[in-house]
């Protein structure tokens, strides 16, 4: 049981961390001049890890939901960065974390449901 949790705890950990780095660096790295204006020009670009770092703080309280949506959005950003070429092969690994941390997260929900049955 400590494990399942631990799974789970370190699961939400990870997605979030991550989520947030990756927000903060595709805020700042995009923007033309260090100004609050060229930050908003440039906040097209953190969108969707904006939504990936609302959804995993959602995941504090629904684990399942949040599992299901970083498998799909964690898939989603897998093959688009693989259509678009040309990344580093260490944006596919820290990329590649989020579908493993939302089957991780969808595992510690059913393996906790089965023990309290």
């Amino acid at each position: 049981m400590k494990t399942i949790k631990l799974l789970g705890q370190v699961s939400l950990w990870g997605l979030t961390l991550i989520s947030l780095l990756l927000f903060v660096f595709a805020l700042f790295s995009g923007a033309e001049e260090n100004t609050f204006q060229g930050l908003l020009k440039n906040s097209p670009n953190a969108l969707p890890w904006l939504i990936m770092l609302a959804i995993s703080l959602f995941g504090w309280k629904h684990r399942l939901v949040t599992g299901i949506a970083a498998l799909i959005l964690g898939t989603f950003f897998i093959v688009f960065l693989a259509v678009n070429g040309g990344t580093l092969f260490v944006v596919y690994l820290v990329v590649g974390l989020i579908p493993m941390f939302g089957g991780l997260l969808v595992g510690s929900h059913y393996a906790e449901k089965s023990e309290q049955d």
